[in-house]
């Protein structure tokens, strides 16, 4: 049945915490959540040589699970007189759940020395139960919201070598995500004067999926590659402005805010490019580079609106030279401008840390790390990012990106 089996049991424990204080205000709001995380997988592997050409079926199955236990506590303290009052929870306040339970199977198939088929087949059910007890901040017309959800996921890919210097890729696939706790069941101001609510209906979206691949090897050295994929998503998950009790905004921080939710859209697409180059320039000196490009809107009755979560192009290119003790590497990371006209303004881009009416701006760091190597256990590291003190943002960030700053790393293998 089997030539390797690997069992793997874990289990992880994480508490994240939201502190909040408005300027000149005492009040400081905490909401802190608490995960459980148990998993589960068991996995056989089976390599089958037949045919004449001896051909090679290298076949993996099993099973995996998961348990998600969510606890989600708040609480308003009075910075000076240490009083403590009552708040509303960001998940809900009577626990939440969430578990998986999948069987797999996949076969690599090595038809020839030039070709290679790949396959797999996936069944997956996911439940998840969500109790609101105290409906003093949000009185919703729901107590509990539980689901259940299964489906059977597929792919399909062919790798051809035609010659050592060449490789060809293509793949085909369909996809399955259920909506989790943080989909169905949060309270969370996302953008100032808008706040998400649950919404109990929400359903799985499914993903089809096309991937195309190259690799071509010039001049012995220089190695070249680009990936081009789509991906059209049905019931995709979006937010969207909902309502909560029939009115569309309510109280929420001190303030009446816009409802919007999370809700499956009835279509949208996702498509992109990325391009990798590598080289190596005589015996010391090698070259890499990388760009991405992601496009992705949501399908409407009039003109298709952009997906939240987009980056704008990105990549990065450096230079490295290395010897037996020593290395260095100086390199450049990149981001383009992020139009105002690609932000969703409902989801989580965070269009209101953007310029106004520009969106984010075009950025790039000069960046260096030199290593040396005193013996094979032991080296040091010396680097410096952002070298040229740009100030700047990555997309959907709040935060300005660090200036100048240095680095030192002491390694030690034993």
């Amino acid at each position: 049945w089997d030539d390797e089996s690997k069992l793997i049991v874990s289990y992880q424990s994480i508490k994240e915490s939201r502190m909040v204080r408005r300027f000149k205000e005492t009040d400081l709001k905490n909401r802190v959540e608490g995960l459980d995380i148990f998993t589960v997988n068991l996995d056989f592997s089976k390599q089958i040589y037949h045919g004449a050409y001896d051909q090679q079926h290298e076949l993996n199955y099993g099973l995996d699970a998961f348990y998600n236990g969510v606890d989600s506590r708040a609480f308003s303290e009075d910075t000076e007189s240490g009083g403590v009052s009552s708040l509303d929870t960001r998940y809900p306040d009577g626990g939440s759940s969430m578990y998986s339970f999948a069987l797999y199977f996949t076969d690599t198939w090595e038809i020839s020395q030039k070709t290679i088929a790949n396959m797999g087949i996936r069944g997956s059910h996911v439940g998840l139960n969500a109790n609101f007890i105290d409906q003093t901040f949000f009185p919703f017309p729901f107590n509990s919201i539980s689901q259940r959800n299964s489906s059977i996921n597929g792919n399909l890919g062919l790798i051809y070598m035609p010659k050592e210097s060449l490789r060809f890729t293509l793949s085909a696939a369909t996809g399955f995500r259920a909506p989790n706790v943080d989909d169905v069941s949060k309270v969370f101001e996302s953008v100032p004067g808008k706040v998400i609510v649950p919404n109990p209906s929400l359903k799985p979206e499914y993903s089809y999926n096309l991937e195309w691949g190259s690799e071509v090897k010039l001049f012995k050295a220089l190695f070249l590659s680009m990936n081009v994929y789509g991906t059209y998503l049905s019931n995709a998950l979006t937010i969207q402005p909902g309502t909560v009790d029939g009115s569309d905004s309510v109280f929420y921080d001190g303030s009446y805010s816009e409802v919007i939710t999370t809700t499956n859209a009835s279509q949208a697409f996702v498509c992109g490019v990325e391009g990798v180059l590598r080289s190596k320039l005589g015996k010391y000196f090698d070259v890499f580079g990388t760009v991405n490009y992601t496009y992705g809107r949501i399908l409407t009755d009039s003109v298709p609106y952009p997906l939240d979560h987009i980056p704008p192009v990105y990549g990065k290119l450096s230079l490295d030279y290395h010897n037996k003790h020593f290395s260095l590497e100086v390199f450049v990371c990149y981001s383009g401008w992020k139009r105002y006209n690609d932000y969703n303004l409902l989801g989580e881009d965070n269009y209101a840390f953007a310029l106004p009416e520009e969106g984010m701006p075009s950025w790039y760091t000069l960046n260096t790390r030199l290593n040396y190597a005193f013996s094979k256990n032991i080296s040091l590291q010396l680097a410096c990012e952002n070298i040229l003190d740009r100030n700047y943002r990555s997309f959907a960030s709040n935060i300005s990106a660090p200036g100048r700053n240095f680095i030192v790393t002491l390694r030690g293998h034993f």
